[in-house]
């Protein structure tokens, strides 16, 4: 594979329940090279979209050309540690999903920003699943990424930063931000309500209320988010 073409973008972007449905698909097929002793580059490398496989330390086994063309730059990503060469706001959106997964989810998804091997700010998503139960020592996590569109203006200047983020947060109701981390914990509807003396669909009417007040699409990017905060020193949340 060569690092080529780096404002490379899919012509036709899958729907979110598309992409999601994809990378199922290529978790199964994975899971069927290891337990085959398939090579597993020939699975991934025809596909359009930016397919990667990493280590739990974070380290590139598998890319396919795809990803190459869009992250790799002048160096080849596979061998490398993920965090030496994505730039910007992406390797906090790496290390936030990574760390959700080696924590136990099956799955990620992030809709996202970031910018590529040549500093182009692009709107992604991105999907994650869990290789650790796949029978192979070093296959910890399946990630793909599509590019939806390519930016002029910096990623900062059309994302809320952190501190804004952090700022809706604590403006939320005392019972809505215990709301907020229970489900970032990977609590269900019946505990949560439960633990708040409320019904199952109380906390689940919140939840909405939660995920649209802090303008995000769904728990995992809230998850996502109060990782983020805990990391950098905002409160502290058992995550």
């Amino acid at each position: 594979m060569t690092a080529v073409d780096l404002e490379w973008v899919p012509e036709l972007p899958l729907w979110e329940a598309e992409l999601l449905d994809e990378g199922q698909r290529l978790l199964r097929n994975i899971t069927e090279c290891v337990r085959g002793s398939v090579d597993i580059q020939s699975e991934i490398e025809p596909n359009p979209l930016c397919v990667y496989i990493k280590s739990s330390e974070g380290q590139m086994l598998y890319t396919n050309s795809a990803y190459e063309r869009v992250f790799g730059g002048k160096m080849m990503s596979a061998g490398r540690l993920s965090m030496a060469y994505l730039n910007g706001a992406l390797q906090k959106v790496a290390h936030d999903s990574d760390m959700l997964i080696l924590r136990g989810s099956n799955y990620a998804f992030a809709d996202h920003v970031g910018e590529n091997a040549s500093g182009r700010s692009m709107h992604l998503q991105t999907i994650k699943h869990s290789l650790l139960g796949v029978g192979h020592p070093k296959l910890a996590i399946l990630g793909i990424t599509q590019v939806l569109k390519f930016f002029d203006e910096q990623p900062h200047s059309s994302v809320r930063n952190l501190e804004e983020y952090w700022t809706a947060f604590r403006l939320l109701p005392e019972r809505d931000q215990q709301c907020a981390v229970m489900i970032s914990l990977g609590m269900k509807s019946k505990a949560i309500a439960e633990k708040l003396n409320v019904s199952d669909k109380t906390v689940d009417n919140r939840r909405d209320a939660i995920l649209r007040s802090l303008g995000l699409s769904n728990p995992m990017e809230m998850a996502c988010l109060l990782c983020r905060f805990q990391d950098n020193g905002f409160g502290q949340f058992g995550l």
